[in-house]
């Protein structure tokens, strides 16, 4: 294939560039070197934008220049200095990734750059310490002249706790106008979608999650690591719901999905922390394509086992065409360094981009992936006459040898044309690669007919398989003349969640380890197609890492008449009545958890105690007078469930003073700044500095439910809170937060002891 003279121009320019960064980083350091091309235009940074450098020792410091000043902090959010152009911090004093905020909007013709020194050698510059979770450019300008020839680096999961990939994308005529460039485990995934393509950003909320920080050059910080992950002990563990609280029984695992209604459960061990991915092949093309006619779900790994979980929301449909009911093949493969480049607004990748990954022995080329399928009727005619790919295909675009020239859509990512019009406008074009991939694990599933009934027994073939556990061939399953129709309600809705407290009101005093209060919620709704006529919750009280005294309480947003019964360990039974809107106290927090010794002692969150002490259980029934209440206006359990604070009070509406409540966020909201800058909570990103959050979440029960050890904040011993926290697009959900410590062994686990710091 002949390379056109401007390629070949655009080819010269990339070698040059990478000449002025081995000539210019040990006088210019990072930045300006790295992101100015031939035509001397630097990728301009937007005011606003958050810049880190990594400091590995006491003695070394900073040196800013460019347009206006930036202000340094601390990795604990603290204010070191403002640094006008051409000012240095001065030694540091210690070690850990600070932060600068770029205060002016800076120019394509006025050089930037950061400066990173020891006190001792300040005339050799360290490089591999800029980076940013979230770049932010204005070049004023689509033109290619404007465009960037540079490499990105992301520092990604290497596997092994501790370990890093690298994985560099290396750009030939990148260019947008203002436009934005991030880095994430699992991609851009549009709203109401369970997998990563690109989408137009035109009337749609959407949020850049920023997972990985980009380097400008290797990150010296990496400890490479090139493991390849595993898989095994699968166990697809069903799709279905378990009965209601007063049928239960034993069911076993059905493999058959209902899209809308129920999710696809399953468990694996593996060796790594990466990504997972599970493919169907709906189209059965005998392919595993993750565009296309076939549907895939992501999430995160850690080392063990995992459990995980499809989204019930599927509706069922793969690029606006419904799945046939029938069964498909499905297959699970576990990823590391699995890294999705996220651009948004970017008009024009010409001749295009590819990615490799970084080790000690060289680069290792990536196959890459992308689904442009949403945004491909906005593609134009690049520069060579043809038009970006919609999709590379089921085994992605490999980009060839890293010394090889980049050729649109050959070795390359690539679209636009230098001008305002492409896919790219207003758009999060979505592409990524892993540097390991474990051996696929296939499985089938099937999607369920949601009106077949073979044995004319009033249950649908899926709701005797997944639901009740009848047989759905024989209309009465136990012989006792009653048609399995007459004796299971498919309309008993059950769901199992557990509920964390953090008590601690007020920023100056929370530990923020949510375990104040634990509580196990086991709801069943009861309904025909309008009305609600039973609501069955029983409470199983897991730990209390709280010496104070509280009172658990349930609100229930009904509006009919009721009448509602309270158990505790199946006796001593309270009947209240009345109408509107439920609250009830279930009982204090002491009598529902009491201490194993010491009557103020912390249960089941300190290490000091030897047995787990089960706590009592308590089971609320409310039945409806008449049935007068809508379904639609109850809310999923488990509903307002709150704690109230009788050692803090707060004035209510009529001045009075009376005890502070916490409620679940659903309720409450954002209530509380999580992270202060005061450093009394460490090990904290500064970005996540004075983020608001609730001070209870609730989270639907996973195999396996973990709680802090008492004292420390949840986020040292839960490596996924902090991405919770930021939430957006791609968050990781509370589910995920609990069912993945950092360490197993240094948190309690269904109620086993582990011996916490």
């Amino acid at each position: 294939m002949q390379i056109s003279d401007r390629s070949r121009r655009r080819l010269g320019a990339y070698v040059l560039s990478s000449a002025l960064v081995v000539m210019a980083s040990d006088v210019r350091a990072e930045g300006q070197a790295e992101l100015t091309n031939t035509d001397a235009n630097q990728q301009a940074l937007r005011a606003g934008v958050q810049l880190h450098v990594d400091v590995i020792n006491p003695t070394e410091q900073i040196t800013w220049r460019g347009s206006g000043a930036v202000d340094v902090y601390r990795p604990d959010g603290t204010l070191v200095t403002t640094l006008a152009s051409g000012q240095t911090t001065g030694a540091l004093g210690e070690a850990g990734a600070f932060r600068l905020s770029i205060g002016s909007n800076q120019s394509p013709t006025t050089p930037w750059d950061v400066e990173t020194t020891d006190v001792n050698t300040p005339a050799v510059a360290l490089i591999g310490r800029l980076h940013s979770y979230h770049w932010q450019f204005n070049m004023g300008s689509f033109a290619s002249e404007y465009s960037t020839y540079s490499s990105f680096y992301a520092l990604v999961p290497g596997g092994i706790p501790g370990t890093h990939s690298v994985i560099e994308m290396k750009t030939d005529g990148l260019s947008g106008y203002v436009y934005d460039i991030v880095a994430n485990r699992t991609g851009a995934i549009p709203p109401g979608e369970s997998s990563p393509r690109s989408f137009s950003t035109s009337g749609t909320s959407y949020q850049l999650v920023p997972d990985f920080p980009i380097y400008l050059n290797p990150p010296a910080v990496a400890v490479l690591s090139q493991v390849t992950p595993t898989v095994t002990d699968f166990e697809f563990t069903g799709a279905y719901n378990v009965p209601p609280i007063d049928e239960r029984g034993s069911l076993d695992a059905c493999n058959a999905i209902l899209p809308g209604a129920s999710a696809m459960a399953f468990t694996f061990t593996t060796n790594v922390e990466g990504t997972y991915a599970i493919t169907c092949d709906f189209d059965k093309d005998g392919e595993f394509d993750s565009s296309g006619g076939d549907k895939q779900f992501t999430g995160t790994t850690l080392p063990g086992v995992n459990s995980a979980e499809v989204s019930s929301s599927w509706d069922g449909t793969v690029d606006g065409a419904q799945v046939s009911p029938g069964d498909y093949d499905c297959q699970l493969v576990i990823n590391v360094g699995e890294f999705h480049y996220t651009g948004l607004d970017i008009e024009t990748s010409y001749q295009g981009f590819r990615l490799y990954e970084y080790t000690d022995a060289g680069r290792i080329p990536l196959d890459m992936f992308w689904d442009d399928a949403l945004v491909q009727s906005s593609t134009v005619t690049m520069p060579n006459g043809a038009t970006g790919l919609e999709a590379p295909g089921a085994g992605g675009m490999a980009p060839g040898d890293y010394s090889a020239a980049a050729v649109a859509n050959v070795n390359a990512r690539s679209w636009g044309n230098f001008t305002s019009a492409s896919k790219g406008n207003n758009t999060v074009l979505d592409t990524y690669a892993k540097a390991r991939t474990s051996a696929g694990t296939t499985f089938q599933v099937e999607v369920a007919d949601p009106e077949q009934d073979s044995d004319g027994d009033g249950l649908t073939d899926y709701e005797e398989a997944c639901l009740v556990g009848t047989d759905p061939t024989d209309p009465d399953s136990d012989d006792d003349g009653t048609s399995d129709g007459e004796q299971f309600d498919p309309n008993t809705r059950r769901t199992i969640t557990t509920v964390f407290f953090e008590d601690m009101v007020g920023p100056g005093q929370n530990d923020w380890d949510y375990n104040d209060f634990v509580v196990e919620v086991d709801a069943s709704v009861k309904n025909d197609a309008t009305s609600v006529e039973r609501i069955t919750i029983e409470y199983t009280s897991l730990a209390r890492g709280a010496g104070y005294e509280h009172t658990l309480r349930q609100r229930v947003p009904l509006t009919g008449s009721w009448r509602a019964t309270l158990s505790v360990q199946g006796q001593d039974d309270v009947v209240v009545t009345g109408s509107g809107a439920l609250d009830i106290e279930l009982g204090e927090t002491r009598m529902l958890l009491p201490p194993a010794s010491q009557d103020f002692i912390y249960v089941n969150t300190d290490g000091r105690e030897g047995a787990f002490s089960s706590g009592e259980s308590v089971t609320l029934v409310i039945e409806m007078d008449g049935a007068t209440q809508a379904v639609s206006g109850l809310d999923d359990a488990p509903f307002d469930l709150y704690l109230t604070l009788p050692f803090i009070t707060q004035t209510d509406a009529f001045g009075a003073q009376v005890p502070s409540e916490i409620h679940l966020p659903a309720y409450a909201g954002r209530t509380e700044t999580l992270l202060q800058s005061s450093g009394a909570l460490l090990g904290v990103p500064s970005d996540l500095q004075n983020t608001q959050m609730s001070f209870a979440y609730v989270t639907n029960t996973p195999a396996t439910v973990y709680w802090a050890c008492e004292g420390i904040p949840i986020w040292h011993q839960f490596p996924r809170y902090l991405d919770y926290a930021r939430g957006g697009v791609g968050a990781p959900s509370a589910a995920d937060v609990v069912a993945y410590p950092s360490d197993a062994a240094q948190v309690w686990a269904n109620g086993q002891v582990a011996s916490c710091p």
